[in-house]
């Protein structure tokens, strides 16, 4: 089983509906929304992430069948002055996990984080799911704390839309 990594052309339309049929699967997901994402958002996730000059997509395939996908976005660390990258999706088809498929996303990830001498690659993930919490701290992923004292850093959300 030999597993392809490749930075998705957003202007392929292979890769177009690969993306758009993945995240929609990750939504599905226990760690998504547990939905199908609405018709809108399906049909202007492609030309709105073109839109976004940083954004990247890795797609990670066997054979022809397209089995993850991690979409990343390139910010800035100011505290060290130098980008990093901002992995915002990340999944893996379920009968695909457990095949070392996240793990060579991240890694393909990684390269490209050193590539644009970024500082650090940043995710978020839910507490509770302890697979995806596993394979982070395994690709060398810890718990962001600036000082010990006070404790964890938390990721917070303000909806400026209606909530899924």
């Amino acid at each position: 089983m030999e597993i392809k990594i490749q930075e998705a052309d957003l202007t392929d339309q292979t890769h177009q509906n690969a993306i758009v049929t993945l995240l929609n699967l990750y939504a599905l997901d226990l760690q998504g929304y547990k939905k199908s994402l609405p018709e809108s958002v399906l049909k202007d996730l492609i030309p709105e992430m073109r839109k976004i000059p940083t954004s990247m997509v890795f797609l990670a395939s066997i054979g022809q069948d397209f089995v993850g996908m991690a979409i990343c976005f390139l910010g800035f660390s100011s505290f060290y002055a130098r980008p990093l990258i901002n992995i915002h999706d990340f999944t893996v088809k379920k009968e695909f996990r457990r095949k070392g498929i996240g793990k060579k996303l991240v890694e393909a990830i990684q390269k490209k984080a050193q590539f644009l001498n970024c500082c650090k690659l940043t995710l978020e993930v839910q507490e509770k799911n302890v697979s995806a919490l596993r394979l982070y701290e395994n690709c060398g992923f810890e718990r962001a704390i600036l000082d010990e004292s006070e404790g964890q850093a938390l990721f917070l959300s303000k909806y400026l839309t209606q909530r899924l």
